[in-house]
């Protein structure tokens, strides 16, 4: 497995709990509604001439949609380095590593195992 493979199982949660709180929102708006589509209204008397109907589904809280902001802390052991790419600026040995790969086994964390390494997302 590598860290893509978990970011992308991390972004697939996120974007399934989205739709649950979708389908969620959209089963409770029925309770709003009556048999012939018109939401309940609760009738709020501003003064003794003027009344306004408001949408009880107006009333109601939604923060529970938003998902802001998330941030996940695992430890991984790295293991099978690969280097991609390598830029090479001369024929002596100084060369740099442009891009490489690595798979991440979350499974067998030993914290004296200096592979292991604590990455926050």
């Amino acid at each position: 497995m590598t860290l893509s493979d978990i970011v992308r199982g991390i972004q697939f949660c996120v974007n399934s709990s989205i739709d649950i709180l979708e389908r969620h929102f959209s089963n409770q708006l029925e309770k709003y509604i009556d048999s012939n589509n018109k939401f309940f209204t609760k009738t709020v008397k501003l003064n003794d001439n003027y009344a306004v109907d408001i949408p009880l589904f107006c009333m109601s809280d939604h923060n529970a949609l938003i998902l802001d902001e998330m941030e996940v802390r695992m430890k991984v052991d790295l293991k099978d380095f690969e280097i991609k790419e390598v830029e090479n600026t001369c024929s002596s040995e100084n060369f740099s590593v442009s891009r490489s790969s690595f798979c991440v086994d979350a499974n067998n964390i030993d914290s004296k195992n200096p592979n292991n390494i604590d990455i926050c997302i």
